[in-house]
């Protein structure tokens, strides 16, 4: 008896891209069209590897309603592409709209969630996803934690994997994380690159320009050919 089609499930974050990086540093924009057609790319994707159905969050950008009408053109009937479901969720237009969605997800029993953000919004997914794989790409300013991957090789890749024709042992590979509690203000919060440790007292734009702003740096990774302040650690001990 055949197994079932694979289920996997698509996060993308419309505010990623567009922080304050893109004027101090001329960073790059992912606008929604540009998410909306990476989405695209890896429903062809799944299509061509065995995935029959995806689940994705509406959103007020307009990336689901995109891909919602790519869905039932001709191009998505000639290419197989899964059926696509559509997440009624409550939007708060914040990062709990992605830990909800990415909760939604796992108790639908997703195979693996693929995820359209920066390091944020990975981090967000990572903290709510439990072992469900990750298929990470970068859609956000200057990131370390998602590399930049074509859209369409990264979802013949997952959907591979999800679908049995590649073995997990080969297609997957387990990140670190950090933990930081700090039990007087309730926080345990994950990261996937580095915490940066300041004496400055004011979040702002959470940004660090001047050295004697930094006292210390944990990090998961450090390769001096990555953006942000694990590239830093990265220059004297690459890890």
């Amino acid at each position: 008896m055949p197994l079932p089609a694979p289920l996997v499930g698509i996060i993308a974050n419309p505010a990623s891209g567009r922080d304050l990086r893109r004027l101090t540093a001329t960073a790059g924009l992912y606008s929604s069209t540009d998410k909306a057609a990476a989405i695209a790319r890896l429903l062809a994707a799944f299509g061509a590897t065995g995935v029959g159905h995806v689940l994705m969050p509406s959103d007020m950008t307009g990336i689901a309603a995109a891909v919602v009408k790519a869905c039932a053109g001709p191009m998505a009937r000639d290419q197989h592409w899964p059926a696509l479901e559509i997440l009624d969720l409550p939007l708060t237009q914040t990062v709990s709209d992605t830990r909800l969605a990415t909760r939604n997800m796992v108790a639908r029993g997703v195979s693996m969630i693929a995820v359209l953000g920066g390091d944020g919004t990975h981090k967000a997914v990572a903290a709510e996803a439990g072992d469900v794989p990750l298929l990470t790409l970068s859609t956000g300013t200057n990131n370390a934690f998602p590399e930049l991957r074509e859209a369409t090789s990264a979802g013949l890749a997952g959907g591979l994997v999800v679908s049995g024709k590649v073995p997990t042992s080969i297609g997957l590979r387990r990140n670190k994380r950090l933990l930081v509690r700090v039990p007087q203000q309730q926080l345990s919060e994950w990261a996937l690159v580095e915490v940066a440790v300041s004496p400055q007292r004011f979040i702002g734009a959470r940004a660090l320009s001047r050295s004697e702003d930094l006292s210390e740096i944990f990090a998961c990774f450090a390769e001096p050919h990555a953006i942000g302040l694990s590239a830093l650690c990265g220059l004297w001990s690459p890890v």
